[in-house]
């Protein structure tokens, strides 16, 4: 007997095809969360299906105490809601392990297989983590105890998962590729319907929109704010969508309510998995777009053109205004490299499938080694280094090996007022920058540039009179040329100020040190 566990519609189809390809004449019955009578009230069509021959519901929150007084909680709900002990499968299947249910399985030493949350997860366990580290530190305690979130846990045999999702250079003996996908397809024509059917899959013959969105349940998570998770999609079609005809696949979770707020856009209703939406289409719509959702990693290949973001941009979507300046004085400049360092890379890529003219060519790189064919060089430096450090290895750029005939200077974004551009002692060279003051709505930002070459200089300086396009979002303010003096005046104060802090917070820190070793009685 086979036992499986989903918590999503995502995981259920997950836990339906691994049944039919690996166990299809075992019994097996699937743990679904006691929620799923709101989210999916026909789930009993899993058994008259035949999908599993039996499922039982569990309740998996609500349960607080000691580490203790939780394990007993939980074995108290399994006994009355699944009547086989754990013992008694022959394999155990779980899909979405960060669970209390999962801790007492491992507080029993019980050994089960995994299916990785979402696909490329696997190598991201950080992604998920924060998210309930934030949403609730003391439950991220304790599974983080047992080694659930890193999957690390020696009662874990198998980790299935989306391969080519993961990162570059990921390796992990237990990994074993499961593309849900390519199974979807490889099954009957009898039991693709079925699955259909299962999922209340709608049937879209004709094509009207240009690009499919798929939304994330941000605030429902935690992750962000309502107000914020309404301005990060205001964000897209602001600067991304502008113009397009969008078909919106909320998340099923999703809480914003996008037909009011895009009035202009149809919404695909539904509460099926992303992976199946290729068989919803008669004819895909062009581009795919989302955030950060892992559901499109294993149909983005299915369409023409793609808008994807990173979990990054859930920070630096703020910035997008800054970005978009960038981008333009880039143009400008003639550049046909831009070299990142602590900047959204995928943030300026997607901007530039936009807004770049496709007739002139443009290389975005984190690594000076991408750019060796690129003659006009503009490095885009910005605050976002430690998050990125958890992306790719690449440190600081070595802007030694660019050569100074192609390089064209750097531009500071400075979105997080980190003012890297400045270091005291170094006031000559910060009025060398040229600045542009931008202006989103009511919103003020200061970018810096420091030029290379006096031409270059000049460029930039006609570049801040000639301003943006007019039609463009943000805009660059006209400055006379004591504005100009004041607003350099005033971001040295700020990055004095700043490094000041720096060195307030450091000396703290090192006084408190002292102080503990010589409690200790360490002294040299």
């Amino acid at each position: 007997m086979i036992l499986y566990q989903a918590l999503s519609s995502y995981q259920i189809l997950e836990c339906i095809l691994h049944r039919q390809i690996y166990y299809p004449d075992k019994k097996a019955v699937l743990i679904l969360g006691s929620y799923i009578t709101e989210r999916m009230p026909w789930y009993r069509e899993l058994e008259n299906r035949g999908f599993f021959d039996q499922v039982f519901l569990f309740r998996f929150g609500g349960y607080k105490g000691t580490e203790e007084e939780i394990l007993r909680q939980v074995e108290k709900e399994y006994k009355k809601s699944i009547p086989y002990a754990p013992e008694k499968f022959e394999k155990l299947l779980i899909a979405g392990i960060h669970t209390y249910l999962q801790v007492w399985f491992i507080f029993r030493e019980i050994p089960f297989e995994m299916f990785e949350d979402g696909s490329g997860a696997l190598s991201r366990p950080w992604i998920l983590g924060d998210i309930h580290k934030k949403a609730s530190p003391a439950r991220y305690a304790l599974i983080e105890k047992y080694h659930l979130y890193d999957h690390e846990s020696p009662w874990i045999t198998r980790k299935y998962c989306d391969m080519k999702a993961q990162l570059p250079g990921f390796s992990d003996e237990k990994a074993q590729d499961f593309q849900v996908l390519e199974t979807f397809r490889d099954l009957s024509g009898k039991i693709q319907e079925e699955i259909r059917s299962l999922f209340r899959l709608p049937c879209r013959q004709g094509i009207e929109e240009e690009v499919l969105l798929l939304t994330q349940q941000f605030a429902n998570l935690g992750q962000l704010s309502l107000e914020e998770q309404k301005s990060i999609y205001q964000h897209v079609f602001t600067y991304y969508l502008e113009g397009k005809k969008v078909l919106i696949k909320p998340h099923p979770d999703d809480i914003l309510y996008y037909s009011r707020l895009f009035p202009g856009c149809r919404i695909l209703e539904g509460s099926f998995p992303a992976e199946l939406l290729p068989f919803v289409f008669e004819k895909l719509p062009v581009t795919l777009c989302t955030v950060s959702s892992t559901g499109v990693n294993q149909i983005r290949q299915e369409f023409s053109h793609t808008l994807i973001f990173n979990s990054l941009y859930e920070k630096s979507f703020h910035w997008d205004g800054s970005y978009y300046t960038a981008l333009c004085l880039a143009e400008h400049l003639l550049a046909d490299g831009i070299l990142c360092y602590g900047a959204n890379l995928v943030q300026l890529e997607n901007l530039a499938k936009v807004h770049w003219s496709h007739d002139k060519a443009l290389k975005i790189a984190q690594d000076p080694e991408e750019l060796k064919e690129q003659r006009r060089i503009l490095q885009i430096r910005d605050d976002f280094q430690e998050e990125l450090r958890e992306e790719t290895e690449s440190g600081y750029p070595v802007i030694s090996q660019i050569p100074e005939e192609n390089f064209l200077g750097i531009l500071y974004l400075n979105s997080a007022e980190k003012y890297s551009i400045y270091q005291p002692g170094e006031k000559e060279k910060f009025f060398r920058m040229v600045p542009f003051r931008i202006r989103e709505k009511e919103k003020y930002h200061t970018l810096y540039f420091y030029p290379m070459k006096d031409e270059v200089r000049n460029m930039a300086e006609n570049f801040r009179e000639k301003g943006l396009p007019r039609q463009a979002p943000v805009s660059i303010e006209t400055m006379t040329d004591s504005q100009i003096r004041i607003c350099m005046l005033e971001g040295i104060l700020a990055a004095t100020e700043k490094r000041l802090l720096e060195y307030i917070e450091t000396e703290k820190e090192l006084r408190e040190e002292l102080e503990k070793l010589k409690q200790k009685g360490e002294r040299p």
